[in-house]
């Protein structure tokens, strides 16, 4: 890896020696909601972020950088739930918490993207998450939402009318280390993007992750008229373990402002046991180009019920702002 790091130190010089570095993008979101979950109430906040972003010109090639955290509105800290092996959940004081951030170079041939990023089978999911960032997001039945340190990524160019390939090594160090965990993990991805169709197809081995992994993923969206339906499908190897994870769901847009979501999501281990399902419903109502209400009720069933691990439903109204 001390290659990788001095390329990636050689490129941020580069940026950093050109002779007038473009003015950078500043961006961000608020997303804030009242949560009811279980009978607590609560103000949740549900990856709200800031972050830097830019290019500048370098000779036939294009300098791209990044950095992004995540922020906490709500009480000032990007926490984080972890539930222990008791059940017990506990938080993290973190004030922010990194996201994406990379530096990276683009020409004809594509783009190299070095830092800390999304695992190119997490992206694969593409917008079909109809509940990203909230209580029903994909996390909580699909593995492999990685986000990783040491992270080289490689993507070509959009050919044939809206393919595009992904690939990308990391070397997240020993989670025991205060790494992710994610050592010698290999990503690919190929996508097919239209203003109307989305599909992919990626596959990850994480060979040395706690006992090894390998997902693979199929992911598709289409439009039937003001609506449109959306499919994922993960076969995962997680030890010696194997589970099956689906998702699907439907957002009908009834008026140019509102929207009205369904999704439904299950794992199955390889004997067909159910070990998590999870149905969320919800509605969208813009206010603005980049303003929008939302409410949501996300109901989450274990397969194996215990006292840690009952059923919770969490109902929640809140606002997103972009910027």
């Amino acid at each position: 890896m001390k290659k990788l790091n001095f390329l990636l130190l050689t490129i941020l010089v580069s940026l950093l020696s050109s002779n007038s570095l473009a003015t950078p993008k500043v961006y961000g979101k608020i997303n804030i909601a009242a949560d009811d979950g279980d009978g607590t109430d609560d103000y949740v906040n549900n990856a709200s972020r800031l972050g830097i972003k830019g290019t500048e010109d370098l000779d036939g090639l294009i300098g791209i950088y990044q950095i992004e955290y995540e922020i906490d509105p709500t009480d000032g800290y990007a926490q984080d739930e972890v539930k222990n092996s008791n059940g017990y959940v506990t938080k993290s004081a973190m004030i922010a918490k990194q996201r994406n951030t990379f530096v990276g170079l683009k020409g004809d041939w594509g783009t190299v993207k070095l830092g800390f990023h999304d695992t190119y089978l997490k992206l694969a999911q593409g917008k079909v998450d109809l509940f990203n960032d909230l209580r029903g997001d994909i996390k909580t039945t699909f593995s492999g939402e990685d986000r990783t340190s040491d992270f080289l990524g490689y993507e070509s160019p959009v050919f044939g009318g809206g393919f595009q390939f992904k690939y990308n090594f990391s070397d997240g160090g020993s989670a025991a280390n205060g790494g992710t965990g994610n050592r010698d993990a290999k990503a690919y991805a190929i996508s097919y993007k239209t203003k109307k169709i989305y599909a992919a197809y990626a596959f990850e081995d994480n060979s040395t992750k706690s006992s090894g992994e390998d997902h693979t993923r199929i992911v598709i969206q289409v439009p039937i008229g003001p609506v449109k339906i959306g499919f994922i499908d993960q076969e995962s190897e997680i030890g010696t373990s194997k589970d099956d994870s689906t998702m699907f769901n439907i957002a009908w847009k009834a008026t140019d402002k509102l929207t009205v979501k369904f999704q439904t999501m299950d794992k199955e281990d390889e004997n067909g046991i159910t070990q998590d399902d999870v149905t969320s419903f919800g509605i969208d109502y813009k206010l603005a180009k980049k303003v929008k209400l939302f409410f949501y009720d996300t109901e989450h069933e274990d397969g194996v019920i215990s006292i840690s691990n009952q059923p919770k439903d969490y109902t929640g109204i809140g606002i997103e702002v972009n910027f």
